[in-house]
């Protein structure tokens, strides 16, 4: 209900509706209806993180593991799109008690990329990716959430051809950085190399 209306536009009484049970019965698991947003909110993001996660480590190596994240990732907002509806609400909400929740949510995803990418490095034994992997998987989770957002809005683009578009953008930047191939600044302009 959050993801269809909001948090603004639910109320308890509908959520324990919804539920079967009692209005006190939520109040007792969480305290408030932001306290229930934001459990909402966290659950689908650690959610789609750990199928994403598992999706990867079953692939044999990075370029794979890149591949099945993202028809994996792509399948969720397709199967779940309230799960990707209430993690991109939740990342408007400015002010009072849930004004970090979607800094919060991102998060998530991000650090499950994180990990995914070091172990790529690693197995590659790639310096190249040590000290961005942060950055990297900031660059790819913002990439696929913005991908995401635009096929919501145009649902006639298959999904097998948003996800080789996807691939073919990030693998082109990760495989090269994974195989060490830099792109660094001309040497004529001033920066160290």
């Amino acid at each position: 209900m959050f993801a269809e209306r909001g948090l603004h536009g639910v109320s308890m009484d509908d959520v324990a509706r919804a539920a079967g049970v009692s209005k006190p019965v939520l109040y007792d698991h969480f305290g408030s209806k932001e306290q229930l947003y934001e459990a909402a909110v966290l659950l689908a993001a650690e959610e789609l993180a750990v199928s994403l996660q598992q999706a990867a480590e079953a692939q044999p190596d990075p370029e794979r593991q890149m591949w099945q994240g993202i028809q994996t990732f792509l399948d969720a907002v397709e199967d779940h799109p309230d799960w990707w509806l209430l993690t991109r609400q939740a990342a408007q909400i400015g002010e009072g008690r849930l004004a970090g929740l979607g800094s919060r949510s991102h998060q998530i995803s991000t650090d499950a990329i994180a990990r995914m990418f070091s172990t790529a490095a690693q197995r590659a034994e790639s310096d190249a990716l040590s000290g961005a992997l942060e950055l990297l998987a900031q660059a790819f989770v913002g990439a696929c959430a913005t991908v995401a957002q635009w096929w919501i809005a145009h649902p006639e683009v298959p999904k097998q051809t948003v996800a080789l578009t996807l691939m073919n953008m990030l693998w082109m930047g990760f495989g090269d950085l994974a195989k060490m191939n830099l792109w660094l600044p001309p040497a004529d302009e001033g920066e160290p190399r």
